[in-house]
């Protein structure tokens, strides 16, 4: 489910110097009313179509959904270093090796949407 408000709330936080999104702010922008598994499965697929769309207008894009994270949270879930994964830009299940992609794909991702009007 592709939600065009939140790919272009992504968008201006990956602007900012030092913003995040929260999953709560993406689930309120994307109307979401479901709770539990539901929830984080339907979470999942708007990360997931958010990309896709996003890679589709430039496949060299640092992953959008890099900026968003739990509530409280220090670190994306599981479900974005599955994407990555899956679209075959992390090799690895370690956490560490986790840390320092998604740490990368951050800062590459301010990086580009910085120098983008």
């Amino acid at each position: 489910m592709y939600s065009k408000v939140v790919h272009e709330h992504l968008i201006q936080v990956a602007r900012t110097s030092d913003d995040w999104v929260t999953y709560k702010e993406v689930i309120d922008f994307a109307g979401l009313r479901l709770i539990g598994d539901a929830l984080s499965g339907a979470l999942g697929r708007v990360f997931y179509e958010v990309v896709q769309e996003d890679l589709a207008q430039d496949a060299t894009r640092p992953m959008l959904s890099s900026i968003a994270l739990p509530v409280g949270g220090s670190r994306p879930s599981k479900g974005f270093f599955d994407l990555a994964r899956e679209l075959g830009r992390l090799k690895s299940n370690n956490p560490d090796i986790e840390d320092e992609f998604w740490l990368g794909e951050v800062k590459a991702l301010r990086a580009y949407w910085q120098n983008r009007e």
